[in-house]
């Protein structure tokens, strides 16, 4: 074991409790249910803390994502179970929650572009705003779509780099002049005859 250097000492202790782990996952998981079991709202307050401490560094969400998604793959009934349960307790909470999140994905995807209508500058609600494909080829998936599924604006942001944002009203016009540039303009229709001899007779 090497006692001199500290940082080999670190590392080898580091491996060793890492392979001790490996060898006694049963083992390791009875001591932390029993922790869990003594004092829950404690091992609560120190799973968030580590949360919050380490979520922002990659490596470590990473690493803790492999885990949750291993832990997943091993207990997938019982996290169904509880998934389920959990939404049964908090089903209202949980959908206000969702509409909140996505009306503030949607306000920071308008002000990404630009906040306001690209045609005729309307921005007194983010309702009425929506996104154009510029190239219509281009297009992988509707943003409003994405946005009721509950996709995060880093999600959609390749996407929004196609788009123009445009008002409701702009947006049909703009949906309306695309689809005669394709099919030309639509041909008016002729009245049949019973409906023009009608008509006649009620002018005279």
């Amino acid at each position: 074991m090497p006692y001199a250097d500290k940082e080999k000492r670190r590392e080898y202790n580091r491996e060793y409790q890492r392979g001790w782990r490996e060898r006694n996952k049963e083992k390791v998981r009875g001591y932390q249910q029993a922790g869990y079991e003594r004092d829950p709202e404690r091992r609560k307050e120190q799973w968030r803390a580590s949360y919050h401490k380490h979520k922002d560094d990659p490596g470590v969400r990473e690493k803790l994502r492999e885990r949750a998604l291993q832990y997943y793959y091993e207990n997938t009934e019982a996290c169904k179970a509880t998934r389920y349960e959990y939404y049964a307790k908090n089903r209202e909470t949980i959908l206000e929650r969702f509409k909140e999140t996505r009306w503030l994905t949607k306000a920071e995807c308008v002000e990404y572009l630009g906040g306001c209508c690209s045609c005729c500058g309307f921005d007194e609600h983010i309702v009425a705003l929506q996104f154009h494909h510029r190239e219509p080829d281009e297009k992988l998936f509707c943003i409003g779509e994405m946005l009721s599924a509950g996709w995060s604006f880093d999600r959609l942001k390749d996407e929004l780099d196609k788009c123009v944002l445009v008002c409701a009203n702009c947006h049909w016009i703009i949906g309306l002049e695309e689809h005669t540039k394709k099919t030309g303009p639509k041909p008016k229709k002729e009245q049949c005859t019973p409906h023009k001899e009608a008509h006649s007779k009620e002018r005279t």
